[in-house]
């Protein structure tokens, strides 16, 4: 289906608002009468009735590909689509009454008419059967072979809940790879670059360095800081302190950015000021490979960040990892960069892919499992793992997710009841997927964990494709706000949609499980997001990478050329 739509679960108001569509006149199109739940038309404080005069157009009918659909004539089939707008209606009590403020003035509140479930986004009309080169069908008697179909409608425009979009590239491969909101109401992205041009002008060309950018409320940049070296330098993910101060995870062969403990990656973090002043870099590694993958503050201001170590010597000898395996790792820093603790879990091939903290100072670190361990035994190829700690890096638990295929959780995110929500992608059919299955190439998954490591509830988001979550994020309010990306159009993406190739996605959960709302960004390529996070005012900023010039994109600049991705941001509300 071709058709970007918004699923909504509404609030329960005082009234229960329905709406009634007139039929179309020759003259025009009649208003939408705004009625209750019994029929009744709603007034307004003078007792006059509430009609909205929609606002239509019309377009043409395409089919699951975005083709135009045609009668046996040959004239393109066409409908009309009604256009919600926001209308003011005034809430009434049980009586019918209009409920007044302390001033006397009539409280209102905002719907939108019509409901999005009768602007038409399909048709069911007969259609002639083609062949594989577009040419009508017939039967022995040379009459048109028909059949009945549902298509869909275009709608390349993005929603009008967007509030700002960005893309961000050079003449390279540029990606968003880790977000922030800031106290100030602005918001800070990670990038990572092979462009020494464009919006990354001082970058390497052709190699591998980061940028943090920091940009104000309404989407204008601030600063820019390119990180660049003599070797490869990529940003992994972005943490912001309470005075506003931004702490950055990444990993680097650049000998000339930090002192590297060998030839290979090791681990960095750095610290810049709100202002975007540099305060320290630190690397932490061995002779062998190290990286950090996520990084979170706590509430008394220390610093951890999270990934996996080879080595055995330099800042990994006291984890004793033998030689030529690998453990799962966290390190905490203190406010200036000194490591305080660090800690080595599971075996090789294990890793943490991201870090974070609740007010209670509860660290928990999600992953990919593929070792049988003294926390748990692997259930497939790759298990999704979850660690909680105490602030000492002790275990308080560690589970894993998994089947006899692969499963991993690149995102993990503390929730207000002191548990956490990991979210992933899976191929498994059984095992603790059992009950969810799998629908396509890899689905993705949502689990949330209690406080105690049990299960509150796991979902999947699914269509016949391939499907993936990629990070997490939780709204004050406790509602679960999660990001990847997908080339289905089938099942859950039914109503989202593709506009071809794989586009972004965002799904937002209630604290309990229930699917509130759902919608994709994208074009006809490659469209990703990687990251996403909660801004203070309540937006939801997501970023990654696109491959795609229209859709979601065609109105932006700089654009991508096809082959190279530009980086791209969207903050929005859902």
């Amino acid at each position: 289906m071709k058709s970007k739509k918004l699923i909504l679960i509404p609030a329960i108001l005082f009234v229960l608002i329905a709406v009634v569509f007139a039929a179309c006149k020759k003259s025009g199109v009649d208003p939408i009468v705004v009625t209750d739940a019994n029929g009744v038309p709603v007034t307004d404080e003078n007792g006059k009735q509430i009609e909205v005069v929609p606002e239509t157009e019309i377009v043409v009918v395409t089919d699951e590909n975005g083709v135009p659909v045609t009668d046996e004539n040959g004239k393109e089939v066409t409908t009309i689509r009604y256009i919600p707008q926001e209308v003011g209606i005034p809430v009434t009590d049980e009586n019918g009454n209009a409920v007044k403020d302390e001033n006397g003035n009539v409280l209102t509140t905002v719907i939108v008419v019509p409901s999005p479930e009768n602007t038409t986004t399909d048709i069911v009309v007969t259609v002639p059967v083609t062949d594989d080169k577009g040419e009508t069908q017939t039967d022995n008697s040379g009459n048109v072979v028909t059949e009945t179909s549902r298509p869909s409608l275009p709608d390349n425009t993005p929603s009008n809940n967007l509030l700002i979009s960005k893309t961000v590239s050079g003449s390279g491969n540029d990606k968003a790879k880790a977000s922030a909101g800031t106290p100030d109401g602005g918001f800070v992205v990670g990038y990572n670059t092979a462009s020494g041009d464009g919006s990354f002008a001082g970058a390497k060309a052709n190699a591998g360095s980061g940028a943090i950018c920091k940009y104000n409320k309404s989407g204008k940049q601030e600063w820019m800081k390119i990180i660049t070296g003599s070797g490869v330098i990529g940003i992994t993910d972005i943490a912001v302190m309470s005075d506003g101060s931004i702490i950055v995870s990444g990993e680097t062969r650049a000998s000339d950015f930090i002192s590297l403990h060998g030839t290979e990656y090791d681990g960095f973090i750095q610290k810049y000021s709100a202002s975007g002043d540099l305060i320290f870099t630190k690397g932490w590694g061995g002779s062998s490979n190290e990286s950090f993958y996520g990084v979170a503050v706590g509430p008394d201001g220390n610093i951890y960040a999270a990934g996996f170590a080879y080595s055995q010597n330099g800042d990994c000898e006291s984890l004793a990892i033998p030689y030529g395996k690998s453990k799962a790792v966290v390190v905490k820093f203190d406010g200036s960069g000194n490591v305080v603790a660090q800690a080595g879990f599971g075996g090789f091939g294990d890793y943490f892919s991201d870090i974070d903290i609740n007010s209670s100072g509860d660290i928990f670190a999600s992953g990919m499992f593929m070792s049988n361990n003294e926390y748990f035994s692997r259930k497939g190829s790759a298990d999704g793992g979850v660690f909680k700690l105490k602030s000492d890096l002790t275990v308080a638990f560690a589970k894993s997710w998994g089947g006899t295929g692969s499963e991993s959780f690149p995102g993990v995110a503390a929730t207000k009841d002191g548990g956490c929500v990991t979210v992933g992608s899976s191929n498994s059919t059984d095992g603790d997927l059992a009950s969810l299955g799998n629908k396509g190439f890899n689905d993705a998954i949502l689990v949330k964990w209690n406080s105690d490591g049990s299960i509150g509830w796991a979902k999947s988001f699914t269509g016949s494709n391939d499907e993936r979550f990629t990070d997490v994020s939780v709204t004050p309010e406790g509602d679960i706000v999660a990001v990847g990306f997908s080339a289905s159009n089938t099942r859950d993406f039914r109503l989202i949609g593709n506009l071809g190739g794989t586009d972004a996605f965002v799904v937002r959960y209630s604290a309990s499980g229930t699917l509130i709302s759902a919608q994709g960004f994208g074009g006809s390529n490659k469209d990703e997001f990687n990251t996403v996070s909660i801004l203070s005012g309540g937006q939801i900023l997501a970023a990654g990478s696109t491959l795609s010039t229209d859709g979601y994109f065609k109105d932006l600049s700089p654009k991508s050329d096809g082959t190279k991705t530009a980086a791209m941001y969207f903050c929005f509300r859902i």
